[in-house]
């Protein structure tokens, strides 16, 4: 319970802070993964062991590394406070967590797109559905909240619907 609420701690005001201004400060994405890094380390009673390190850092790596990717190469799109928080919820979710994150919120992030581009009664001729410009950090940490609640009970349900 309690790594709930300090992942929800960072989820919400980097959620609104990203839905207000379109950006998610790297102070609070990084101290969320020092915060996963060592609730994590916490939780595995201080153990000295380097693996209870490995698992919060590889999830780190699974999120940041191919945002970051992304980001540099098409800098229009994702921003780096998304690669950082998406890094920064892998430290709470490990690397199999991210995945679930991502396809959650990548899903959601498009289900309100075309919502949204129905509620402004657009058409293929008075716009282009490519054309909204909706922040992604509020989605990461919707599918990051979401994977960290369920996340062994959905992966079960992924399995058995793919």
């Amino acid at each position: 319970m309690a790594l709930y609420g300090l992942f929800f701690s960072f989820a919400l005001p980097l959620s609104i802070i990203d839905f207000e201004h379109r950006r998610l400060p790297h102070a609070l994405t990084l101290l969320a993964a020092i915060t996963g890094l060592l609730s994590e380390w916490a939780f595995s009673r201080f153990s000295m062991d380097v693996s209870a390190l490995a698992f919060p850092a590889a999830g780190y790596l699974a999120g940041f590394l191919p945002f970051a990717i992304i980001s540099l190469l098409h800098p229009r799109g994702l921003g780096m406070g998304d690669a950082f928080w998406l890094g920064a919820i892998g430290t709470f979710v490990g690397p199999f967590g991210v995945l679930e994150t991502l396809l959650l919120s990548t899903a959601s992030a498009t289900g309100s797109a075309v919502l949204y581009w129905i509620a402004k009664k657009r058409s293929i001729e008075t716009g282009p559905l490519n054309n909204i410009v909706i922040p992604f950090g509020p989605f990461l940490s919707f599918g990051g909240i979401v994977t960290l609640i369920w996340g062994p009970s959905l992966t079960k349900f992924l399995i058995a619907i793919l």
